[in-house]
């Protein structure tokens, strides 16, 4: 069986309201260890593609969330289905809900567990990359 997510990404902190400004769904491999694995991609890919594209280089303040969704998507799309945009309400079915926005010039993530909702966990990108995936 797959652990399904979805991930958000927002223009400022998703308190309340925020509306995000792009949504994807993530068919398998959900967990917080796979995940981060994939944010952290798409940030090393957003850094070395707009590096590339005119050297203006990438400031993690002034990110343009649509962006940083497509990054995702390039960083992690293996095969039709597995990760795609999606616009529509959360995954009925879905066991992790991650949120990503710039703070303080840093890419911060939520880590909802839709099953345990106390365990939900905020951090910057390099904090819960470094709690939940083990290199080697």
């Amino acid at each position: 069986m797959s652990t399904r997510s979805n991930i958000d990404f927002y223009e400022h902190k998703p308190d309340g309201g925020t509306p995000f400004v792009a949504r994807l769904y993530h068919h398998s491999d959900g967990y917080p260890s796979w995940r981060m694995k994939n944010i952290k991609a798409m940030r090393d890919l957003a850094n070395k593609g707009y590096d590339a594209s005119g050297g203006y280089g990438y400031r993690v303040n002034e990110p343009d969330m649509y962006d940083l969704a497509a990054f995702y998507v390039l960083a992690n799309k293996d095969g039709p289905g597995d990760v795609y945009i999606d616009s529509g309400p959360l995954h009925e079915d879905i066991e992790y809900y991650y949120q990503i926005w710039p703070e303080d010039n840093v890419i911060m993530v939520r880590i909802n567990n839709i099953h345990s909702p106390d365990e939900t966990e905020t951090g910057t990108l390099a904090a819960l990359h470094s709690k939940h995936v083990r290199e080697g």
